[in-house]
């Protein structure tokens, strides 16, 4: 084992950069597709959905603890509140991941440039 096998403190670091710029590039990738692929939901979409989400729910409570129909308007808007908030966190989580995605390259683009610069002050 030669002293060109042992690891130094520079190539260890590069290999880190390297390390970090691929998984931000790996996350920006696999979250920028889920991105790209989220579908844009219309009004009439959210609002079919919160109908049909509330025929399931009220099927599914006993013929005698069924709401009053006074009621139905109340539970509609509740469930219709419920697939918003599904849909903005699911908008949300695949933007923190593209996020961090983001962090993790301009850390590396960082590390890239902290070992340039420390190599031509080393040549002076």
């Amino acid at each position: 084992m030669g002293l060109k096998s042992v690891p130094t403190r520079s190539r260890m670091r590069s290999a880190f950069a390297f390390l970090l710029g691929a998984a931000g590039l790996g996350l920006c990738a696999w979250y920028g597709q889920d991105w790209l692929a989220l579908p844009h939901y219309s009004k009439a979409d959210i609002d079919r959905s919160a109908q049909l989400n509330l025929a399931v729910d009220l099927t599914r409570i006993p013929q005698n603890l069924q709401p009053a129909a006074d009621q139905h308007a109340e539970m509609l808007k509740n469930e219709r509140q419920e697939v918003v908030n599904d849909i903005s966190l699911q908008r949300k989580k695949t933007q923190a991941g593209f996020g961090a995605g983001l962090i993790l390259l301009v850390l590396s683009a960082g590390q890239f440039l902290a070992l340039r610069l420390g190599r031509r002050s080393q040549t002076r």
